[in-house]
């Protein structure tokens, strides 16, 4: 049962991703990032053929990475993530030294 909940919960999570394609404009993309993407799906799957381990390892933390920036996309920055982040932050964008 449960793999019948997350099976359903990819389906609809790609069909939705789909049906936004003229929102998300894939077809639009520059063809440098194309290749980017290409070379990191051939890239995840040399990982694997040489470590299945690290491989699921790897993609599995890069999943769960995707889904926290899905929500994060969703719902928003957390509460006083912007006012933290510009007091670490400097008009160039480094770190300020008192921060460290």
């Amino acid at each position: 049962m449960i793999m019948r909940l997350i099976a359903f919960a990819y389906t609809y999570h790609y069909l939705n991703w789909f049906s936004k394609t003229s929102i998300i404009k894939w077809h639009e993309i520059p063809k440098s990032r194309t290749a980017t993407i290409a070379v990191v799906w051939l890239a995840s799957i040399a990982l694997y053929a040489y470590n299945y381990d690290s491989g699921m390892a790897i993609l599995y933390f890069l999943s769960i990475l995707h889904v926290m920036l899905s929500f994060h996309s969703i719902t928003g920055p957390s509460p006083g993530l912007a006012e933290n982040s510009t007091l670490l932050l400097n008009e160039s964008g480094r770190v300020n030294a008192g921060s460290q």
